[in-house]
């Protein structure tokens, strides 16, 4: 079953990598992730007195990072708070709780891993990350809520409507947080507050993770800021990763913000998803000049009414199929992203018959690149970054602002 693979065991102790060399003689077994090698498959095992990890989950995500979707396994291992904390996050990322594993009393041994494992893999068991969570489950447990919107929560639970006004009141002034308002309804929400606002204001979507949707919003953002341009992104995506494609700047918070000024713009993630809080943040970012780049979870804001919207799709069937369920794609920008080099000179046909549109923008599969950009934790037209970005970036741009040419 794990023949030919590429296995990482994210273990720390070298007896269950020798077990498993020895169990799949024909595997690619290593025991940590290394520039230019991604795994097929992935099992991270919380530390304990046998080895293991500071962090399985952080494991994941570096792996989602660098642009690797591998069949992933969790060994929590205790069910006390730090393993319920470990599965709540394993369960952002979309991995299946068949495939997190809690330990008993005589812990878990090697081959009844594996056994797990090859039922994963037998599943194409694969991470894929929740668009919407009601838990903030990239947030510091132990940070304390000290919103207006706590003061809530006994009232939420009571079934009692909180209140807020989507109007002019809740737009701060220049450098301010936004005001915190009641969570209000979506269908209540006046987006349209935000037209005059729409050609400061871009939206990237993808119809599933792994496009690399997020690399290309740092990508974006890069260029603008290269450009003279004051840029904010937001980055509303769960878990949000383009921290890590903007310096891994620490984060401040500012109301019910997250906040980073980095080299390449505004760095915003929510404590929680408000939308009363998103349109005034929008609307003030937009108001002082700034290009304002949503890394956008399918969420219920109508985005064309208010952005220019990209739709980002990958370079493989399941990413077209999972776009055609979606509305909007056909006002947006469609982006072939990571299209491998085999593909590159049918994949605008194949688009086309999937979605009746071909892609205005097509940028092959550069995993080099990409990794490299990882590693130094820099948008992929920084160098060493990814050409084949930075050239498809430079017609994105040139598609989005044609007063300024292809860059």
């Amino acid at each position: 079953m794990l023949e030919n693979k590429k296995l990482l065991l994210a273990a720390g102790q070298t007896l269950a990598a020798a077990w498993l060399k020895a169990r799949y003689p024909e595997a690619d077994v290593q025991t940590q992730i290394s520039d230019g090698w991604l795994p097929d498959a992935v099992v991270a095992v919380r530390k304990s007195r046998m080895g293991g990890v500071e962090d399985p989950v952080k494991i994941i995500e570096e792996i989602l990072a660098r642009g690797g979707l591998p069949v992933t396994v969790i060994v929590a291992g205790k069910k006390d708070r730090e393993g319920e904390n470990i599965a709540r996050r394993a369960g952002a990322l979309g991995i299946r709780e068949e495939f997190i594993l809690f330990a008993d009393e005589g812990g878990i041994t090697t081959p009844a891993i594996a056994r797990v494992l090859e039922d994963a893999v037998s599943k194409d068991a694969r991470p894929a990350p929740l668009i919407y969570y009601e838990s903030n489950s990239y947030e510091n447990e132990n940070l304390k809520d000290t919103s207006p919107q706590a003061n809530e929560k006994d009232r939420e639970r009571k079934g009692e409507r909180t209140t807020g006004q989507a109007g002019e009141e809740y737009w701060s002034s220049p450098g301010e947080p936004a005001q915190a308002a009641g969570q209000v309804p979506e269908e209540d929400i006046d987006w349209s507050l935000l037209a005059p606002y729409k050609e400061l204001i871009i939206t990237m979507i993808s119809p599933c993770a792994g496009v690399g949707k997020t690399t290309l919003v740092a990508a974006l953002a890069a260029y603008l800021t290269s450009q003279g341009e004051q840029v904010a992104v937001i980055d509303l995506e769960t878990p949000p990763m383009a921290k890590l494609h903007m310096g891994n700047t620490a984060l401040e918070h500012q109301g019910n913000w997250q906040y980073a000024a980095t080299p390449w713009g505004e760095l915003w993630l929510p404590v929680k998803y408000n939308p009363v809080e998103l349109m005034n943040l929008l609307a003030r970012l937009a108001r002082n000049g700034y290009r304002v780049l949503i890394d956008a979870a399918h969420l219920p804001a109508p985005w064309n009414a208010f952005s220019r919207q990209i739709e980002v799709i990958g370079g493989d069937l399941r990413a077209l199929y999972a776009c055609q369920q979606q509305d909007g794609y056909k006002d947006a920008i469609l982006v072939a992203n990571r299209v491998p080099a085999t593909s590159l000179s049918i994949w605008p046909s194949v688009v086309e018959d999937v979605l009746g549109q071909e892609p205005q923008i097509v940028i092959p599969e550069d995993q080099e690149g990409c990794q490299a950009t990882v590693a130094s934790m820099t948008p992929a037209i920084v160098s060493p970054g990814s050409d084949a970005i930075a050239a498809g970036i430079g017609s994105l741009a040139a598609l989005l602002w044609p007063e300024r040419g292809e860059s």
